[in-house]
């Protein structure tokens, strides 16, 4: 029931959506973030205006730096099991992590607890395990 000139524009619509989306994920994956609302999204971090990096990550390269390096406000260990697998899988979200790097993010760093879901998470088929680092799988 669209006018073909609606159609062709809404398809140009989802391409250029598409096409920005995901570079703005490889820009996240990479540890750059645009902030829509720094002061409710990241209030912990300082994000240069409507631009940030995420704590753990080089912005340049996007490689995963220690916990050392970065100051950011660590967060409670959840106690609900639902809450620790989307605790680390959000945590995982930016890149991969050694069990001991993930468990610092936390206070009190519950490095059992951690190593627990990712067992959990790669017998699901949802982490891969490179080495000492796990990732989330595509």
């Amino acid at each position: 029931d669209k006018l073909d000139e609606q159609a062709e524009a809404e398809e140009e619509l989802l391409r250029r959506l598409v096409a920005l989306n995901a570079e703005r994920a490889a820009e996240e994956a990479r540890g750059h973030v645009r902030w829509l609302r720094p002061d409710f999204q990241a209030p912990t971090q300082e994000t240069g205006g409507v631009q940030g990096t995420l704590a753990g990550t080089d912005e340049e390269d996007g490689e995963v730096t220690s916990p050392a390096s970065t100051k950011v406000a660590k967060i409670t260990w959840p106690k609900a099991m639902r809450d620790q697998i989307a605790a680390v899988r959000g945590a995982l979200s930016h890149g991969g992590n050694s069990p001991e790097a993930l468990a610092g993010q936390f206070k009190r760093r519950p490095e059992a607890a951690v190593r627990a879901v990712l067992e959990a998470l790669e017998e699901l088929g949802m982490v891969r395990k490179e080495e000492t680092v796990y990732r989330l799988t595509a």
